[in-house]
């Protein structure tokens, strides 16, 4: 099975690359760190900050209801797992 590329590297790229001299290769880093550092300033950005204070309150809501559903989840499974012990002990299993 092949493995998996990270994201943003596929084979095009690859050969892209491959083929550049080390000056382009140089060219490419820094355009790529003005990229990053362009991409890291959006998270300041009304929208970004906007869409992230929803999903927070989203997640917490998401939380609020899920985590008894949970704990539930997990209270009958060890529940069930202590009566068939018991079941076994006794012969029964």
């Amino acid at each position: 099975m092949a493995q998996k590329q990270p994201i943003g590297i596929d084979n095009e790229f690859l050969a892209e690359i491959a083929s550049m001299t080390t000056d382009e290769l140089k060219a490419r880093v820094v355009t790529l760190q003005v990229q990053f550092q362009e991409n890291e300033a959006f998270k300041e950005s009304p929208d970004f900050v906007a869409a992230q204070e929803e999903f927070d309150v989203a997640k917490e809501k998401y939380n609020l209801v899920a985590g008894p559903v949970k704990e539930t989840a997990a209270a009958l499974k060890n529940r069930t797992k202590a009566v068939i012990e018991v079941l076994k002990e006794k012969g029964g299993a």
